[in-house]
């Protein structure tokens, strides 16, 4: 997943509130997660979440989940802002959609692409070519 419109919270208020806007987002993913599931910051603004043992419906459910948790928390709250950022989510599953972990994030990240492509705060679920 890709925090939409990120990169105007570092051009406008710096990047430490970048930084700490990216700790409030992990946190509310987080608390979307199982505790078997694994959240992982992925690059810049993108994070990554393992869903052991979740299908492509049930992975579009958690992100969706997160997606309207992001979309509700003010970030930077504590820094005096009110700020609200979106996400677009990519999902890809194993072995369905990709037959290995680099597959697996190819695909994951052209879904998420599509989403942003066709306005962003979206799921999408990558499909086997």
């Amino acid at each position: 997943m890709d925090l939409d419109g990120f990169k105007g919270v570092n051009d406008n208020h710096g990047h430490q509130a970048g930084s700490t806007a990216l700790v409030e987002a992990a946190a509310v993913i987080r608390r979307c997660a199982r505790e078997t599931d694994m959240v992982v910051r992925f690059s810049g603004d993108e994070f990554a979440l393992i869903l052991p043992d979740t299908g492509s419906e049930g992975a579009a459910a958690v992100g969706d989940r997160v997606r309207e948790r992001l979309a509700a928390h003010p970030f930077l709250a504590g820094n005096g802002l009110n700020l609200r950022l979106t996400a677009s989510v990519g999902v890809a599953t194993l072995p369905d959609v990709a037959a290995s972990a680099e597959e697996l994030v190819r695909a994951a990240d052209m879904a998420m692409y599509q989403v942003k492509d066709s306005g962003k705060n979206g799921v999408r679920i990558a499909q086997a070519e």
